[in-house]
């Protein structure tokens, strides 16, 4: 049942939705979390994404039709994208701005754009506690909401192999620099291999029938493909520090033991041993995997308490409470 407060403000989440990310996805399930209490609506200046908008309804900007939002509370998510002239015309009660990309010199081109040079307060969300220390401004933190209904441990069925995988955008960033070697070690060991997005890496990898280099997955055959997993490993470029990593929460949230760099923003959630695994070298991480592979208990054991950790995070209780600060400003983000 939808719990709609008359004298809650609607609420604007404003961002391109031009391609399935993970901003863009933020955005979906904020837009999911906050209908359930307002009126919100997610707007974009630009063509959107077909799987995009099979997920949630999206208007589009025109600002010489005057469609654009007006009134209430505005989450722009992501400091990384233009905001159009139609900006300087809204009359928002709040302007709440995420940052999710560690990218200093856009946060500070973003403030000053939303701000209208300092008339108006923007207040800050951060992705991670990381990107709040580099940035060195006040705000709250809250990472990206998963939905835990369409994200659930699969009933487990027997298989003939380990299967590792991972999901990302398809860019080579996206990837450590040791991964090549790393799923190649993995399939002369018996691993089974399946990247989503992994098509960056034909040129880097010898074919191999124990390796999957897939495309982009649309966001709803995701949690199939999470759930066929036995573990999700996942480490990106120096040059791009994940921020937070979505993705593994959603490989969590389906109970699938996670095996991260320390570098991601969410290894702060991660127990070591417990709810996942920090490893940053290829060594550790092959040490985790063959010990996974051959202690179905412990993959068990790490799995249900993935998924505990997403549940408490991401339940009933914490959902109101992240739901009340954007609403009304109230404390209660999980950081």
């Amino acid at each position: 049942m939808k719990r709609e407060d008359a004298l809650s403000p609607p609420v604007h989440l404003i961002n391109p939705m031009t391609e399935v990310g993970g901003s863009e996805l933020h955005t979906v399930d904020m837009w999911r979390v906050l209908s359930r209490y307002t009126r919100a609506t997610v707007w974009s200046e630009r063509p959107v994404d077909p799987q995009l908008a099979a997920l949630a309804p999206v208007e589009r900007i025109h600002l010489g039709k005057l469609h654009f939002p007006r009134q209430g509370v505005f989450l722009f998510v992501g400091a990384y994208f233009e905001v159009g002239a139609w900006w300087r015309f809204a009359r928002p009660s709040r302007t709440l701005l995420l940052y999710n990309i560690d990218n200093p010199r856009r946060l500070e081109y973003a403030l000053a754009r939303l701000s209208l040079g300092g008339r108006r307060r923007v207040e800050l969300i951060y992705a991670s506690e990381r990107l709040k220390a580099e940035a060195g401004l006040p705000g709250v933190v809250e990472d990206s909401p998963i939905d835990l209904d369409r994200y659930q441990p699969a009933r487990a069925v027997p298989r003939n192999e380990f299967v590792v995988g991972r999901a990302s955008r398809d860019d080579p960033l996206k990837f450590s620099d040791d991964d090549p070697a790393l799923f190649e070690r993995l399939a002369a060991a018996g691993f089974h291999v399946r990247i989503a997005g992994g098509t960056c890496l034909r040129a880097r990898i010898a074919p191999h029938p124990r390796i999957e280099l897939l495309p982009v997955l649309s966001p709803l055959a995701m949690p199939h493909f999470m759930q066929g997993l036995d573990c999700f490993v996942y480490r990106t470029s120096p040059e791009w520090p994940e921020s937070y990593g979505r993705v593994i929460a959603e490989a969590m949230a389906c109970g699938v033991p996670p095996v991260v760099a320390s570098n991601a923003g969410i290894a702060q959630h991660i127990r070591h041993g417990e709810n996942g695994f920090i490893a940053d070298t290829n060594e550790e991480v092959m040490d985790i995997l063959l010990t996974l592979r051959e202690d179905r208990e412990l993959r068990a054991r790490v799995g249900v308490a993935a998924r505990r950790t997403m549940e408490e995070r991401y339940g009933e209780e914490q959902l109101a409470r992240i739901a009340a600060y954007y609403l009304r400003g109230e404390a209660g983000v999980p950081a």
